[in-house]
C-alpha cells in the first residue's frame, strides 16, 4: 500500500489519472495526467493518521484506509465506513477488477476480504485471521485473475482460497498443496498466462502450474535478491557486483533468465517495470554518493533506465535531481515532491519533456 496509485491499471493498461494523499491539506487528490491539473478532491476522514489508496479499474472508486480504518469514496463523493472491525494498520491489498474482490492484510495479520458492486457498494465482507488450511500461517499472497486467493503457507505449502465463498460462510474456503521450492516468501500471479504462478524464496524462484499443482521448474538465483516487482509481469532481480541478472515467466511457460547491461545503477533499486511481452524493463533507482545512503547525500534524486531485453539496449534514461513518492511505467514517471504548498512533476522517458503541478494546495490553505 503506498500514498498514490501507479500509472497502470491492474491489467497494466496505462490510466490517465493519478490519486494521491496529500498530507499537508489531508485530502485525496485526482491528478488528471494528460492536462496534468487537479481534477478530484476528498477530505480525510481521519486526518491525524497515515493514509493510502487504491482505485478501481474503471475508476468509479477509491478506497482509503488508515490505521484500524478502511473508507469506501465514489467518484461523487458518497462514502461507505470500513465493513469490518480490525485492529491494526493495514499494509498490504489485492483487488481483483473484474470479480471486484478485494483482500486486505493488516500488520497483526488480520485477512478482510470485501465483495464490492459495480459502483462501489460492498456487497459482502468477512474479516479472517492469517491461520487457515489446518492451522496454517500466512506468508504471502496475491489474487489472481479469476479470483482465486492464492498464499504460501509457513510449513512451504500453497493454499487456494475461494474469496466469494469464503465471505458467504464467514469461514476460510481453501484447497492446499505442497511445493519443492523451499522458504516461499513472495508470490505472483502472471495474468498473461492461465493458471501460472511466479514465486520466490531469498535464493530461487520457480513457476508453480496451479492446475496440476505441481513445480514447472525452479531455478538457483544469480547472488542476492536486489528486488521483486508485480508491476507488468511479474519478475525478480538478483545480483552481485559483477552482474545482474532478471527472471520471470517466459512465453514458452519457462522460467527466463536475462543478464542486463550495467549492473551498478541497480544495485541502488527502488522499483520497476516488466512490460508484458517481456521486451522491455524499466528501472528506477536512487542516486547517492559512495559510501552515504540516499538520505544523507546532499542532492538527492533518482534515475530510471529502459532497458530493451532483446539486445540490452538502453533505450531510454533520465535523472531527475529531486525527492518524493514516485510511481514509474515504461513511458512516464510521476513525482509528488509532498511539498506543503504542492509540488508534481510528469516526466516523459521518451521526449524527456517535464509537466510541472506546483502551487496547487495555496486557495486551499488560504481558505483555512
Amino acid at each position: 500500500l503506498t500514498s498514490r496509485t501507479q500509472l497502470y491499471d491492474s491489467y497494466d493498461i496505462a490510466t490517465s489519472d493519478v490519486f494521491i494523499v496529500d498530507k499537508p491539506t489531508n485530502r485525496i487528490l485526482g491528478v488528471n495526467l494528460d492536462s496534468f491539473t487537479i481534477t478530484r478532491q476528498f477530505s480525510l476522514s481521519k486526518p491525524e493518521e497515515d493514509h493510502s489508496v487504491i482505485v478501481d479499474i474503471g475508476q468509479k472508486f477509491i478506497i482509503d484506509f488508515s490505521k484500524k480504518h478502511l473508507e469506501v469514496i465514489s467518484m461523487d463523493g458518497a462514502r461507505q465506513s470500513k465493513p469490518f472491525s480490525f485492529q491494526g494498520t493495514p499494509v498490504a491489498a489485492a483487488y481483483n477488477p473484474s470479480a471486484r474482490t478485494m483482500v486486505m492484510q493488516d500488520d497483526l495479520n488480520s485477512i478482510g476480504l470485501m465483495k464490492f458492486s459495480e459502483t462501489g457498494e460492498i456487497t459482502g465482507s468477512w474479516l479472517g485471521g492469517p491461520a487457515i488450511a489446518g492451522g496454517r500461517l500466512i506468508k504471502a499472497g496475491d489474487i489472481d485473475k479469476s479470483g482465486r486467493l492464492i498464499v504460501a503457507m509457513s510449513d512451504n505449502s500453497l493454499t487456494i482460497a475461494d474469496v466469494e465463498q469464503s465471505i458467504e460462510k464467514e469461514s476460510w474456503q481453501t484447497t492446499n498443496f505442497t511445493v519443492s521450492t523451499p522458504g516461499l516468501e513472495w508470490i505472483a500471479p502472471d495474468n498473461s498466462q492461465t493458471d501460472l504462478l511466479f514465486v520466490s524464496s531469498p535464493t530461487a524462484v520457480a513457476i508453480i502450474n496451479l492446475a496440476t499443482k505441481t513445480a514447472v521448474e525452479s531455478k538457483t538465483v544469480n547472488g542476492s535478491i536486489i528486488g521483486r516487482s508485480k508491476a507488468g509481469k511479474p519478475h525478480v532481480l538478483a545480483g552481485n557486483k559483477t552482474e545482474v541478472k532478471l527472471y520471470y515467466i517466459g512465453a514458452d511457460g519457462k522460467i527466463a533468465e536475462k543478464s542486463l547491461t550495467n549492473p551498478d545503477p541497480l544495485t541502488n533499486y527502488r522499483q520497476s517495470y516488466l512490460s508484458a511481452d517481456g521486451g522491455t524493463f524499466t528501472a528506477l533507482t536512487y542516486t547517492s554518493q559512495s559510501g552515504r545512503d540516499q538520505w544523507t547525500y546532499t542532492e538527492p534524486g533518482y534515475r530510471v533506465l529502459r532497458i530493451r531485453l532483446a539486445d540490452n539496449l538502453v533505450a531510454a534514461e533520465q535523472t531527475i535531481s529531486s525527492y518524493g513518492s514516485v510511481a514509474i511505467s515504461p513511458t512516464k514517471i510521476f513525482l509528488d515532491q509532498e511539498s506543503g504548498l504542492g509540488a508534481l512533476e510528469l516526466h516523459d522517458l521518451d521526449s524527456e519533456d517535464v509537466k510541472k503541478l506546483q502551487g496547487y494546495n495555496f486557495d486551499y490553505l488560504r481558505s483555512r
